[in-house]
């Protein structure tokens, strides 16, 4: 995975770094690699009010390449719904259970979700859906 950071003047740039790996729409296994929290500002209209957030890098393993989906988990009661989807789907809650996010833990957590596909300024982006429970035989949780 390529480091986010800013670029120096007479940085190399990766030849890689244009191979963007469009998924099929799906259901994908993922380990959360980083966990940045963050603040959500509205934008005029916007449904949401200001809240925290956390923003997750989810890692899908497709054969020899890599595929990273930034994710937005907004920290406010409205969204209580995916925020519960995310910790049931790398084993940190139970159906029906109260918990206490943990976002230490986060970071090398597996999970599940279902991908997307996003159109935005004429281009098709991978976008989480939902997250799920994982499949029999394939274990959530931090490894």
């Amino acid at each position: 995975m390529t480091e986010n950071k800013e670029l120096g003047w007479n940085d190399e740039i990766d030849v890689n770094a244009d191979d963007y790996i469009l998924l099929p729409p799906g259901e994908y296994d993922f380990t959360v690699a980083t966990v940045e929290k963050a603040r959500h500002e509205p934008r005029q209209g916007g449904k949401l009010p200001a809240c925290n957030k956390a923003i997750i890098h989810c890692i899908i393993d497709q054969g020899d390449k890599r595929v990273t989906i930034k994710n937005n988990l907004f920290l406010h009661t409205s969204c209580m719904s995916m925020l519960a989807q995310f910790f049931k789907s790398i084993g940190q809650r139970q159906s029906g259970e109260k918990i206490k996010m943990n976002w230490q833990t986060v970071p090398g957590s597996t999970g599940r979700c279902v991908v997307k596909n996003r159109e935005y300024n004429g281009s098709t982006f991978n976008e989480i859906g939902r997250f799920i429970e994982p499949k029999q035989g394939f274990e959530s949780g931090t490894f």
